[in-house]
């Protein structure tokens, strides 16, 4: 048999073997993404989702204790904020709102209200979130904080292939360590301070579209120095909603007993 004739048989025996199906091509190694495109991409997010209302389930763990909770909660930029704590028949039982340069903490079954100017460890005291005003507004939004100062790195500098992206400040020290997925959603998000040590971390998880955004509905933090955890869990969120212009401010009702809270540390 002529060489040409074994080559014909060989063949034919790949398409039987096979059931004459045709061989699909090879997969495409997946396209890394830039580094560039995804710091362009954070920076086109900050400016799109400008506030958030939604209902969510809220675990934290922390040196004050644990405490399990469905919240009602408003965030717009840069640092305004409205929580209103729900109990088990979904009354309030607590309201915390702050318009970025002051606050208001009303507890339903004590009448009782504080309020002050806005003062570093102001969402630890009041809602065991230790992040300031701006940070958890940023976060919520599904940022990994604010990015105003911050610059895309040179390239990464960490030993860890994951790592998407780095920011740096200024000085060029690292203040954010980034990880996305494939379709470049943000996943992991570390806060560094200028010494270098981690701040807090926050994990996106369970991305879901709200209305044509793919938004975090599954957000967890962690903060180091305060041995705080926190996790939540939206119901329902909206983006960019109408909000009434006095929303981030309190209306107490008569009888309410009030006191001056301090300027913190």
């Amino acid at each position: 048999m002529s060489r040409a004739a074994v080559r014909c048989v060989a063949a034919l025996a790949i398409l039987v073997a096979t059931g004459c199906r045709t061989l699909a091509p090879p997969a495409a190694p997946a396209v890394a993404l830039r580094p560039e495109a995804l710091f362009d991409a954070l920076m086109q997010q900050s400016e799109a989702r400008r506030s958030l209302r939604g209902l969510a389930r809220v675990a934290v763990d922390g040196p004050a204790g644990s405490g399990r909770g469905k919240q009602v909660l408003v965030a717009a930029r840069p640092g305004r904020l409205r929580v209103e704590f729900l109990g088990f028949l979904n009354q309030t039982v607590a309201l915390f709102a702050t318009d970025g340069s002051r606050y208001d903490l009303f507890q339903a079954e004590e009448r009782f209200h504080r309020s002050g100017p806005v003062h570093a460890g102001l969402l630890f005291e009041s809602v065991q979130v230790d992040l300031s005003p701006e940070e958890a507004v940023s976060v919520l939004l599904g940022d990994p904080g604010p990015l105003l100062g911050l610059a895309l790195a040179p390239a990464p500098r960490a030993a860890d292939p994951e790592v998407g992206i780095e920011l740096v400040d200024a000085g060029g020290a690292i203040r954010r360590v980034l990880r996305f997925d494939a379709a470049a959603r943000l996943r992991r998000a570390e806060a560094r301070t200028a010494s270098g040590a981690t701040a807090w971390i926050v994990q996106f998880e369970d991305y879901r579209d709200v209305g044509d955004v793919a938004f975090a509905h599954t957000i967890e933090l962690e903060v180091p120095a305060s041995a705080t955890r926190a996790r939540l869990g939206f119901r329902e969120v909206e983006l960019n909603p109408d909000l009434p212009p006095d929303i981030f401010e309190l209306r107490l009702p008569a009888g309410v007993s009030s006191e001056l809270g301090g300027t913190g540390s």
